[in-house]
């Protein structure tokens, strides 16, 4: 059984706690951080596997009171259709694939990711090319959501598209909804997402909201500065862990 080890659950259990915390004090890096802490604990197929749920609880609590869910849908839509491609082969290569090769992949998106946050470049899309890499972006948010639950492309493009901050806030929620709905129909359809790991995954969503309502509570209260150093820190650490997986 995947969780008989009484350490594995407690492992599962802080690191959704921990991505919970960061995506309620930041809106973001929820599975950023909970995928490579998890594969501490679990193989990061299993990881990716166990995101899905609390993925999916976190971001309909984001956008389900954004008053800008159609409009955005409506502007979005191109890119948001394109990650369903890009999910159904990055899926494919997750269950395929070697894991230790998948570690390495994942453990260099989460530290070249973790820098591109903490050092906010000061990107800028005008709208012709915005509207002209719209699939692009979609389709290798979607290959890299499915081997990975990240989108880094399509959030370093809302970025770069310096939108307000409610409208980034349900852009980059739709966008994450529409990778995990996606990868969950992948995944089972692979026949990797059972019921049992289903059911794990939902009840890893406790853990991660509690984390998340922590996270909100103190948001306030924390320096940014001192906040993303923290993140940037716990990521890079858990990033090189999963290269060093991938080569021991």
């Amino acid at each position: 059984m995947l969780f008989e080890q009484p350490w594995i659950i407690i492992g599962v259990v802080i690191a959704m706690m921990v991505g919970g915390f960061c995506k309620g004090a930041s809106g973001i890096s929820l599975a950023l951080v909970s995928v490579s802490l998890a594969a501490i604990f679990v193989d990061i197929s299993t990881a990716v596997a166990l995101m899905t749920v609390p993925v999916l609880i976190a971001n309909i609590w984001q956008v389900s009171s954004n008053a800008f869910v159609v409009e955005t849908w409506r502007e979005y839509r191109p890119l948001y259709v394109a990650i369903l491609p890009g999910v159904a082969f990055g899926a494919k290569v997750l269950t395929s694939v070697d894991p230790t090769l998948i570690s390495g992949i994942v453990g260099v998106l989460v530290v070249a990711f973790a820098f591109l946050i903490y050092n906010q470049p000061d990107w800028h899309l005008n709208p012709r090319t915005a509207r002209r890499i719209r699939i692009p972006v979609g389709l290798t948010g979607g290959v890299i959501a499915g081997i990975s639950g990240l989108v880094p492309p399509v959030l370093i493009y809302m970025v770069a598209l310096k939108l307000p901050k409610e409208r980034f806030i349900c852009a980059v929620g739709i966008g994450y909804l529409t990778a995990v709905l996606a990868l969950i129909f992948f995944l089972s359809s692979y026949k990797f997402l059972t019921l049992q790991l289903l059911f794990w995954s939902a009840v890893a969503s406790i853990p991660m909201f509690v984390g998340q309502l922590v996270g909100q509570g103190v948001r306030r209260y924390m320096d940014d500065s001192l906040f993303r150093m923290i993140i940037l820190i716990l990521m890079i650490f858990s990033g090189a862990n999963l290269i060093r997986k991938a080569f021991y």
